[in-house]
């Protein structure tokens, strides 16, 4: 696949990242602006805090562990040259794409995460002023 397609795709994939994130805002206030008594608000505000504070934790731990696995891979790379390991051409030329097809994935997944979490705040936000606004 060619680099700009590969971009194209990519771009597309942030457009949605967002349009899911706008979606869930729209919800999110939709949710809100359906109940009208405190204890209601505050039990649906607790419940988006938790929501919130989840998804935010996996996501960001998937994040860190993509990150890890690299720096991991590195190490083992540096520990096969201090060892003077012989490793056939193919092996080298499949380690180094395989590398760089995470390397890549990262990046998209970062750009991702970022999207997200500037949802999520907002959304955050959203919650604690209903939780403030009930109690």
């Amino acid at each position: 696949m060619g680099k700009s397609k590969t971009s194209m795709l990519s771009y597309i994939g942030y457009a949605w990242t967002v349009i899911v994130n706008i979606f869930t805002v729209f919800v999110v206030l939709a949710v809100f602006n359906s109940v009208y008594a405190d204890f209601e608000k505050l039990i649906i505000s607790i419940a988006v805090l938790i929501y919130i504070s989840l998804t935010s934790f996996t996501s960001g731990f998937g994040l860190v562990k993509q990150i890890e696995l690299l720096a991991i891979g590195e190490e083992f790379k540096k520990i096969r040259t201090l060892l003077k390991e012989e490793v056939d051409e193919y092996d080298e030329e499949y380690e180094k794409e395989q590398i760089e097809n995470s390397k890549n994935n990262l990046k998209k997944q970062q750009v991702k995460f970022y999207i997200n979490a500037g949802f999520a705040f907002i959304i955050y936000v959203i919650a604690l002023l209903n939780l403030f606004g009930a109690i």
